[in-house]
């Protein structure tokens, strides 16, 4: 083991020994280097230098001459262009020489020119103005005659235009007074039916009336036996009735005399009129009462339900007229539904309300049209 390392030590210098060797070979390797380059770069200066001051002297050698051969040229030129400068002087002077002549015949040539052209012109415009006051002389005679003419036409077309209009103004007249006669018998006659159709419904208003008092005092006949019947029945014969008999007169006399003025009074065609309905004796003993005071009374002036009568009918019957024709021609005004059933504006009118009421017809800038399809 001591051997190894003992070899390892021996080994290890004789390293470092040559390690030093080489690193002294090399400090000398490079200070001969370094020398020789010095040498080199000194040597390369003075070539430097000398180069420098042999190029500096050829180039002062070269611009000196350059500089020699400018002013030569400049020279040359100068007399050159002071020979093309006296040259051309002297070809401006003769060629304005020859303009100039030039120019002065041209100007006498163009002053006889325009003498000659000034002298025919005149002469041409002393024409042209004699013609044009020929022209104008003829022209004025012309509207003279055509304004004469134009008067003449428009006189007469004065005065026919004034015929015409007295023409038109006349047959004007005479149609309005024909109209308006028109119109006199036209309401003569509406107002003719008009009251034919009042006394008729007077008529028929009277009619129903008698019926209906007849019918009542029918129905008071069976409700007098009825009460009897009754009382005998619950209190036996006795005078108390005659109380009962009383209260149900005077209603009834009450309602004759109303009856009595409402015929006595004139009544409008458009107002309906009602129609009590008829009870029977049957109807009356199939629901007896209890035997009580308070329900014969009840019985006694209990109100009648009213029947649609004969004008109610003629009504609807317009009505459905009114509503087929409009619906018929899509939309109709007052006066040609007036016109079309020939009915007077009074039934028309209470007609339209009683259809726009049941939803039928719309009004629309006075048009009467016709709603969606509903039975009457």
């Amino acid at each position: 083991m001591s051997s190894l390392k003992a070899s390892w030590q021996t080994q290890k210098n004789q390293r470092q020994q040559e390690l030093l060797q080489r690193q002294q070979q090399v400090r000398k390797s490079l200070n001969r280097y370094q020398q020789e380059r010095q040498a080199k770069a000194a040597v390369l200066r003075h070539d430097l230098n000398l180069f420098q001051q042999s190029l500096q002297q050829e180039t002062q050698d070269f611009l000196i001459d350059v500089s020699l051969d400018r002013q030569l040229r400049s020279e040359q030129v100068i007399h050159q262009l002071h020979a093309f400068t006296q040259a051309l002087q002297q070809q401006t002077a003769d060629f304005l020489e020859v303009t100039a002549a030039d120019r002065s015949l041209m100007s006498q040539e163009l002053t006889q020119d325009l003498s000659a052209f000034h002298a025919g012109l005149n002469h041409s415009v002393q024409v042209l103005r004699k013609n044009l006051h020929v022209q104008m002389e003829h022209l004025h005679s012309e509207t003279q005659v055509f304004l004469k003419k134009c008067q003449a036409q428009r006189q007469q077309q004065q005065l026919d235009l004034m015929q015409s209009l007295a023409i038109y103004i006349a047959s004007l007249q005479e149609q309005v007074q024909t109209y308006l006669a028109e119109l006199e018998l036209g309401r003569q006659e509406r107002g003719q039916q008009i009251r034919q159709m009042l006394q008729e419904s007077r008529d028929r208003r009277l009619t129903e009336t008698a019926e209906l008092f007849q019918q009542f005092s029918e129905f008071r006949t069976e409700l007098r036996s009825y009460c009897d019947r009754l009382h005998e029945t619950v209190w036996g014969k006795s005078q108390a009735i005659q109380p009962l008999e009383s209260t149900l007169q005077k209603p009834a006399m009450l309602r004759s005399d109303r009856a009595t003025k409402a015929v006595s009074a004139p009544v409008p065609v458009t107002q309906p009129v009602a129609q009590p309905s008829k009870l029977s004796a049957t109807q009356i003993l199939s629901n007896p009462p209890l035997v009580t005071v308070a329900p014969i009374k009840a019985v006694a002036v209990a109100p009648h339900q009213p029947v649609p009568s004969a004008l109610q009918q003629d009504d609807e019957l317009l009505e459905q007229k009114i509503y087929s024709y409009i619906k018929q021609i899509e939309g109709a005004r007052l006066t040609e539904i007036q016109s079309a059933l020939g009915i007077n504006r009074s039934q028309t009118v209470d007609s339209l309300r009683a259809l726009i009421k049941k939803g039928l017809i719309t009004q629309r800038d006075r048009v009467y049209l016709a709603q969606e399809e509903i039975s009457l």
